[in-house]
């Protein structure tokens, strides 16, 4: 009786875990997302370019000058796909934005593949800016 206890209660540590492992990585992604997102609304592209990175180290270069009048107004995630071993997502959102020689508010989606990098601790994207017009 007392080893079935036993072993009930060690399954159960490991469940709640890995329960909270999944949770912290999930946690770590949203920190992520939100200091990309602020890092865009804010103009500050050296900031955001650091989550830019291939998955061979090749950090992937934002187009400062491309951006000059762009003034990024919003960034909404709408779904996070995680894979099941929570080392990649999938994100999908949409960017509100402005030129600020038009003054206009326009949306362009936006899907994002996300990659936890373990060395660093960090979740980085493969993918590009939307080509904003």
């Amino acid at each position: 009786m007392i080893r079935n206890l036993i072993l009930f209660l060690v399954f159960a540590a490991q469940l709640a875990g890995c329960g909270g492992m999944e949770r912290h990585r999930l946690d770590q992604l949203d920190q992520a997302l939100i200091r990309y997102a602020q890092a865009l609304r804010w103009q500050r592209y050296e900031d955001a370019q650091e989550y830019h990175m291939t998955r061979e180290g090749e950090r992937r270069r934002i187009d400062q000058e491309a951006l000059k009048h762009i003034r990024i107004a919003g960034y909404a995630i709408q779904e996070k796909n995680m894979s099941e071993d929570m080392m990649e997502a999938d994100v999908v959102g949409v960017m509100e934005y402005y030129n600020d020689s038009r003054g206009t508010v326009q949306k362009i989606p936006f899907r994002q593949a996300w990659w936890f990098e373990p060395e660093s601790k960090r979740w980085l994207t493969n993918g590009e800016l939307p080509q904003f017009k």
